[in-house]
């Protein structure tokens, strides 16, 4: 477009003869256009419409002819359309925002370590990838609502120790410190009111969510203590004297003694509860309730039975020294076979005996219990309990399936207190099966 006034003062050049300075119409016209003075020629003299049209074009000062003239429209559209392509305004530029072509991403700025590069050539980051970026306020690595971030990234919606389970958070008990009920990042449950441990946000714990006790149900409030006569779930005996209330019990009729200890009158049972025990025996039986006359067994390798009398009294021959005895015995006072143990082995005419004494005992039932088995692979056998005083009871069947089993039998109607020292026994033999009957040990327990 620059090119035509160029154009037309080389004319207005060409024009000049070089004589007195009179210049013709034509050229008066294109020098009048060139400087834009002039309005065109009401009519055409000598060619002067065609040179004023395209000296005022050249000017840009006159309106496009209604049909073309010399191609002139023409080259018009084509200078406009390079002008349109060539304006930097209706270019894309990196950092308005608006994705443009060439361009992978525009997020509104030229900055990095944000969604986009600062040339808009390459993606560097997005909400919910956990990293955050200039343009976000927080990333929790989603775009999930009830959490700590907004879905859009720019509003912190939540953390860790604000009491609001978030999603992603297992526990929030309104702080992040540790050794309570929720972990410091919220991750874990690690403990709650009544677990036995007292956490940093408890006053208490004593193991339970319990009201009325040592400690409320909310773990908030001591509600109980040592020597107010209950006994909280944290205490072992409180009779409203003791200061110890954890290393006492009920020594049996409520007052706190010592652990392994009761008062004058109860003993402890197999439990280590403090009882009231009539029978005048100290020991707790092993292997059922009340209490031992006498308990006997074998030591592997050994053929001589050990026998157990803690508060009976017995004047025997068989065992001068010793309270009472166990006798092994064979019509003629034989020796038994034995087993590999070394157990006996009775039969229907060899036993084993055992004398004592009951007097002085108070008790109303009585237990005879015995460890043993089958000496057959073949078939299993009965215990025959004998008493010189009773007579006979039976008692299993004994497997013969060469494991040692205990078996009770009910011995409340074969001894009485008032029996006299010199036939209070028990005879052991073996009946019908196998007729061979390995015994282990026995226990005599009364209540």
């Amino acid at each position: 477009m620059k090119a035509f006034p160029i154009l037309a003062l080389l004319t207005v050049f060409a024009c000049d003869d070089g004589g007195s300075g009179t210049t013709s119409p034509r050229s008066d016209v294109g020098a009048a256009d060139a400087a834009g003075d002039a309005e065109p020629d009401a009519g055409p003299e000598d060619g002067g419409d065609e040179a004023d049209v395209g000296a005022a074009d050249a000017a840009g000062d006159a309106e496009p002819d209604a049909g073309p003239v010399d191609g002139g429209a023409e080259a018009d559209d084509v200078a406009a359309d390079s002008a349109l392509e060539t304006d930097p305004e209706t270019l894309g530029v990196c950092g308005d925002g608006q994705v443009d072509e060439g361009e992978s991403c525009d997020d509104g700025n030229e900055v990095d370590g944000d969604y986009c590069s600062s040339d808009c050539l390459a993606e560097t980051g997005a909400c919910g990838d956990g990293t955050q970026q200039e343009n976000e306020n927080c990333d929790d690595g989603n775009v999930a609502p009830g959490d700590y971030c907004s879905v859009d990234c720019l509003e912190t919606t939540g953390a860790c120790g604000d009491a609001e389970v978030q999603g992603n958070e297992a526990c929030d008990d309104g702080n992040t410190d540790p050794d309570d009920y929720c972990a410091s990042d919220c991750q874990s449950v690690t403990g709650a009111c009544g677990d036995g441990t007292t956490q940093v946000n408890e006053a208490c714990d004593d193991g339970n969510e319990n009201p009325n006790d040592h400690c409320a149900a909310d773990c908030q409030a001591v509600t109980g203590r040592c020597g107010d006569g209950q006994v909280q779930g944290n205490e072992s005996c409180d009779d409203g004297q003791t200061q110890d209330c954890a290393g006492t019990h009920n020594g049996g009729d409520g007052t706190c003694v010592p652990l392994g200890q009761c008062i004058q009158g109860y003993i402890a049972d197999n439990q280590g509860n403090c009882v009231r025990n009539p029978t005048g025996l100290t020991v707790p039986c092993e292997n059922g309730p009340g209490w031992t006359v006498w308990r006997f067994h074998y030591d592997r390798g050994s053929d001589s039975a050990r026998i157990d009398v803690w508060d009976a009294t017995c004047e025997y021959s068989f065992a001068p020294n010793s309270a009472c005895n166990v006798r092994e015995v064979y019509p003629g006072f034989g020796d038994l076979q034995r087993t590999g143990e070394n157990y006996p082995i009775t039969t229907s005419r060899e036993y084993i005996r055992v004398r004592f004494s009951a007097t002085g005992l108070r008790f109303s039932e009585a237990t005879l219990h015995l460890r043993g088995r089958s000496y057959s692979t073949n078939s299993s056998t009965t215990i025959r309990a004998w008493s010189p005083l009773y007579g006979d009871q039976l008692g299993g069947p004994v497997d013969n399936d060469f494991n040692y089993e205990w078996y009770a039998m009910d011995w409340s109607d074969y001894l009485r207190p008032s029996d006299s020292p010199g036939l209070t026994a028990v005879q052991i033999y073996a009946q019908g099966g196998s007729g061979r009957l390995a015994v282990a040990g026995m226990e005599l327990c009364v209540q």
